[in-house]
């Protein structure tokens, strides 16, 4: 497997994933796929949380 299909991985489950009932979940994919992205182009694994809405957050 590499980055390409594992980030088409992760954005199929998070189409299956409902974000109201599982928000960590949802946001932990989205890490997930950042982290991917970011090694894909060189850089440091560690994505910035700043694009992520806190999950419970109205």
């Amino acid at each position: 497997m590499n980055i390409d299909e594992a980030i088409e991985i992760l954005e199929e489950l998070k189409e299956w994933i409902a974000p109201d009932k599982a928000p960590f979940t949802q946001s932990a994919i989205e890490l997930g796929i950042e982290a991917l992205k970011r090694v894909q182009a060189g850089r440091p694994a560690a994505p910035s949380l700043a694009f992520l809405p806190l999950p419970l957050e109205s």
